[in-house]
């Protein structure tokens, strides 16, 4: 019966999860078609993005609760 009230919570963390799933399948588009000299290029790349992403005030960061 609370499950038929408030819903399947499996459900709803899969839902909570997609965007960031999404989002790292868009990455590994990219970082697949790397040699490794690229993808070493590339880090300072993603270090760069993920410092930009902890400064910004009220920005998206829903990808970042799962690396803290």
């Amino acid at each position: 019966m609370l499950k038929a009230l408030l819903g399947d919570p499996n459900a709803r963390k899969i839902k909570k999860y997609q965007p960031v799933v999404t989002d790292v399948n868009i990455l590994e588009e990219d970082v697949r078609s790397l040699s490794d000299e690229g993808l070493k290029a590339k880090t300072g790349e993603f270090k760069e993005m993920l410092a930009k992403a902890q400064n910004r005030g009220k920005g998206n960061k829903s990808w970042m609760k799962f690396y803290r």
